[in-house]
């Protein structure tokens, strides 16, 4: 599919970045354990790796991850489900040391300016490979996609998985840690 879509759209050498929500984010974390070869780095929004997915992940390569999470969500909870799926910090370290990352995580934490919600970012230094990975937690945060605007329709529909947050765009920002990640 990868190889289709570059020659269809002469996208060449240009890197390539995985992105998926939900079930979609598991997906990208497939390629991330499994396709390093054609991506460089991973945008996973509320999704997990499943345990025994995560004990079998070997990743050819270094590849970047953006991991973002709500701590309130229900469908696929932020703590996991014992012997189902890790915590999701657990899944973050388990890149890191994939991608040869070493020291503690840096932190920052988002100013509140669109609700209550508060985001917290986790992230390396870039690792020995040149990649980095980021743990974006939404505390309070739901089953869905950060971002957007509050006039955007779907958000109503959204809020019935979970409280949504503006203070961060997995979209415009996700995209900047992606190639920060990616260490482009």
């Amino acid at each position: 599919v990868l190889s289709d879509a570059k020659s269809r759209f002469s996208a060449g050498s240009d890197p390539v970045y995985a992105l998926g929500l939900s079930n979609g984010a598991v997906m990208a974390y497939l390629f991330a354990c499994r396709a390093t070869d054609q991506v460089k780095s991973v945008l996973t929004v509320a999704g997990e790796l499943g345990s025994a997915a995560l004990d079998s992940c070997a990743p050819s390569r270094a590849v970047g991850t953006v991991i973002v999470h709500g701590s309130a969500d229900t469908l696929t909870p932020y703590y996991g489900i014992s012997l189902v799926y890790p915590p999701v910090p657990t899944i973050h370290a388990a890149f890191k040391q994939f991608n040869g990352c070493t020291g503690t995580d840096s932190q920052v934490t988002l100013p509140n300016i669109a609700d209550p919600l508060t985001v917290v970012i986790d992230s390396t230094r870039p690792c020995a490979s040149g990649r980095r990975d980021f743990l974006v937690t939404v505390n309070g945060g739901g089953h869905n996609w950060p971002g957007g605007s509050a006039e955007d329709s779907t958000l109503s529909t959204i809020g019935l998985l979970g409280a949504h947050t503006r203070n961060f765009d997995a979209t415009l920002q996700g995209f900047d840690l992606l190639q920060a990640a990616a260490g482009d």
